[in-house]
């Protein structure tokens, strides 16, 4: 079952899927190479020229930028901020776009990159901010000798480093539909917040986190305000601090302090082992909450097993679906999750259909209820319909209680967020639970077996 997922305002089915790993934008020209002797300063102008072929349209429209970033989540390069300067440079003369930064544009531009052994990937995306569909995209491949070396080193080398790059794409995910006008939100950053795992003493670098955050964000941002303390707060900035052999892994994460605790934006970065220093993770003797361990600890209760039920609306077993036929999937998980969900079609090939254009960036779960796909409370109406190849398939639920980065394995179609993995389902499987290692979050698979025919 390779899946149509049709928007009802449009009344017209986009096919999602394409066999071709290397299609670019909307009008299927292959990746263009700058070659060995490329002038790089060039490469943001030839990207914004090739968008500004696929959006074809003669009016002008107000885009906002985001910051370029790596396809891995997390290793972010000084490339990325030279791209950034490039991309806004050539939007400024763009006789199509204009630069909008202020929040009120209709149109956003996801820049990302993706750099191998010998060739870096860079494309755009020009994305409908109100249901993420996609209106044109461009993608150049570059020979790495025709790039000055330096764009290759880390630019996350230090706890500010980090703050910097993280508080900025935190505020650009607040700003892409999070905040509401008529509500005035406040946000307090408190060291405590940022826990550190393994280490039983809170470390210098938790406050050093804090204020860099805090120096970032209190430049202004767009809808918030800083305050100084958590009663006067409706916003809370939280972190995990993780290390392990590769460096320290950050998550943050800014979220509603009352009713469920909303995630509305969140950032995962690594600062890699070669510039962690051992002073970040020393005793910090001025730590308020500082306290001698004890060697009697209390015991710590089990937690509750982490179950994720996953159905259709004919049920879970002996499911049989008719080529054109809809459908619909129900989840419900014990803890609050994160939720992925794929289909193994009858030829072996992995989707991920679940989330997409039309849901949030990262779906939650509530504990205890029901979360229906499609439903009426998305940003647009969709529904799942079954297309050829016909046969035996498979639907693949995969929840945490911490989010995940997409698997990185994957070809970007373009048509409403579904994704092509370029891997097995037992290869995503193995990803999977080294991630859960790495993020120190829990999972939970559930599958589907079922039939479609005519």
């Amino acid at each position: 079952m390779k899946l149509f997922l049709t928007p009802f305002a449009c009344l017209i089915c986009f096919c999602l899927f394409s066999c071709t790993h290397s299609q670019v934008g909307n009008n299927g020209d292959p990746p263009v190479s700058t070659g060995s002797k490329s002038d790089f300063g060039k490469l943001g102008k030839h990207l914004v020229a090739q968008l500004e072929l696929n959006y074809n349209s003669p009016y002008r429209i107000e885009v906002e930028t985001s910051i370029p970033r790596p396809e891995d989540g997390e290793h972010y390069l000084l490339l990325g901020e030279t791209l950034d300067r490039q991309i806004k440079e050539a939007l400024g003369k763009s006789m199509v776009f204009r630069p909008q930064n202020g929040g009120n544009a209709e149109f956003f531009l996801k820049p990302e990159y993706k750099t191998g052994k010998n060739t870096t990937i860079v494309h755009l995306t020009l994305m409908h901010k109100q249901n993420r569909s996609v209106a044109a995209a461009s993608q150049m491949t570059v020979d790495n000798h025709g790039l000055p070396p330096e764009l290759f080193k880390p630019a996350i080398r230090s706890p500010e480093d980090l703050a910097r790059i993280a508080g900025k794409i935190l505020v650009e995910g607040f700003n892409s539909g999070s905040a509401r006008e008529d509500i005035p939100f406040t946000l307090f950053i408190d060291p405590r917040e940022f826990k550190t795992h393994s280490y039983p003493l809170r470390p210098p670098l938790s406050k050093r986190l804090a204020m860099g955050f805090n120096t970032v964000l209190s430049d202004g941002v767009p809808g918030i305000s800083l305050v100084g303390t958590r009663k006067k707060a409706s916003l809370i900035l939280t972190g995990d601090i993780i290390r392990n052999d590769k460096g320290v892994m950050v998550h943050s994460r800014l979220k509603e302090i009352k009713a469920s605790g909303r995630v509305l934006s969140s950032f995962s970065g690594i600062i890699q082992e070669a510039f962690v220093k051992s002073e970040w993770f020393e005793t910090d003797a001025s730590d308020e909450n500082h306290r001698p361990l004890t060697k009697v600890q209390p015991p710590v209760p089990e937690p509750e097993p982490f179950k994720l039920d996953l159905y259709t609306g004919k049920g879970k077993t002996g499911l049989f679906f008719k080529k054109g036929e809809a459908v619909t999937i129900h989840a419900r998980s014990s803890r609050k999750a994160f939720v992925k969900i794929f289909n193994v079609a009858a030829d072996g090939t992995v989707l991920r259909i679940y989330p997409n254009a039309f849901t949030s960036p990262a779906p939650v779960l509530i504990p205890g209820q029901v979360h229906t796909i499609p439903a009426d409370y998305y940003d647009a109406d969709f529904e799942i319909e079954v297309t050829e190849p016909l046969g035996e398939e498979l639907i693949v639920a995969l929840a945490s209680d911490s989010p995940l980065p997409d698997f990185p394995a994957y070809i970007k179609t373009g048509d409403f967020g579904v994704r092509i993995i370029d891997a097995d389902f037992s290869e995503i499987k193995k990803w999977a639970n080294a991630a859960a290692g790495k993020y120190g979050a829990q999972i939970s698979w559930n599958i589907l077996p079922f039939r479609t025919g005519r």
